[in-house]
């Protein structure tokens, strides 16, 4: 269960597990971090959005990718099936 704002999924994390999302909303976002006066700043690009059903984090399941591409933050309470 997450609840709104928690991350289900860290971009740049290693894994092995994709996700179904069994109740609730979430966003796909990439991040990247950008030095602005003197200070590092996380910017987050909004990528699209997730609902009931969804599949995702698939890609280091397969193999595919060696670790996660892109975060997913829930933008509702969530309930996940990993």
């Amino acid at each position: 269960v997450f609840m709104p704002g928690d991350r289900i999924i860290q971009q740049g994390a290693e894994g092995n597990s994709m996700f179904i999302l069994s109740v609730g909303s979430a966003e796909v976002v990439k991040e990247s971090l950008e030095e602005f006066a003197g200070l590092l700043v996380r910017n987050l690009h909004f990528i699209g959005g997730l609902t009931y059903g969804s599949v995702f984090g698939e890609l280091v399941m397969l193999g595919v990718q060696s670790k996660r591409t892109a975060s997913i933050i829930a933008s509702s309470t969530c309930c996940t099936w990993e």
